[in-house]
């Protein structure tokens, strides 16, 4: 007579030979899937913007700028772009900005509108650095005096003081299709209160 302590013991012993025949069988196995590569690390890339010591204005077909002449035109494609941000017409923030960051401003704009305001950006002091390049995106950085105020859309006076705070952006940019202007597309910043 088979008692419940013979079947339990059989019942493991044949799942555990089951379990390892299964790892064995997993770990032999030829599935024709390439094995993972490691994920790039961002943050060890090589920098695009280092010189290789060749001709510094332009790569091997002479058309694109590498090294610190493609640094300088982003560099001054930075500045311009933060002076759209100054114009009166919101319609040119799609000259300087795209992305996320023109999105940010275009609803901004909108919402201010509605509520019958609209935000007049100051930039005094503006200082630029592009940082980095990895993988086609420009790393930079913007500190400026924010000295924005806010108008009546009606009567185009004055509703608020200027803000009158230091701003420091950092950028990320890119081209988009057809235009050699870099432009901002995402912006992670923050605002100082230290008063001028």
């Amino acid at each position: 007579m088979i008692n419940k302590k013979n079947i339990i013991m059989a019942v493991s012993v044949i799942a555990v030979a089951i379990a390892i025949v299964f790892v064995y069988n997993m770990i032999n196995t030829q599935n024709n899937i390439p094995p993972v590569k490691p994920a790039l690390d961002i943050h060890n890339a090589p920098s695009q913007l280092q010189d290789t010591g060749k001709d510094k204005d332009k790569d091997k077909d002479g058309k694109k700028l590498v090294g610190e002449a493609l640094r300088k035109k982003i560099n001054e494609d930075l500045i311009e772009d933060m002076k759209y941000l100054q114009s009166p017409n919101p319609h040119d923030y799609n000259k300087g900005f795209t992305g996320r960051a023109l999105a940010a401003l275009q609803s901004a704009y909108d919402d201010n509108f509605a509520a019958g305001k609209k935000k007049i950006w100051v930039i005094k002091n503006l200082e630029t650095k592009v940082t980095d390049m990895q993988f086609g995106v420009p790393e930079g950085v913007c500190t400026f005096f924010d000295a924005s105020y806010y108008i009546d859309v009606e009567t185009r006076k004055p509703l608020t003081k200027p803000i009158n705070v230091k701003r420091v952006w950092y950028v990320g940019m890119r081209q988009d299709k057809g235009s050699d202007q870099w432009k901002i597309m995402v912006i992670m910043g923050a605002a100082s209160t230290h008063k001028k």
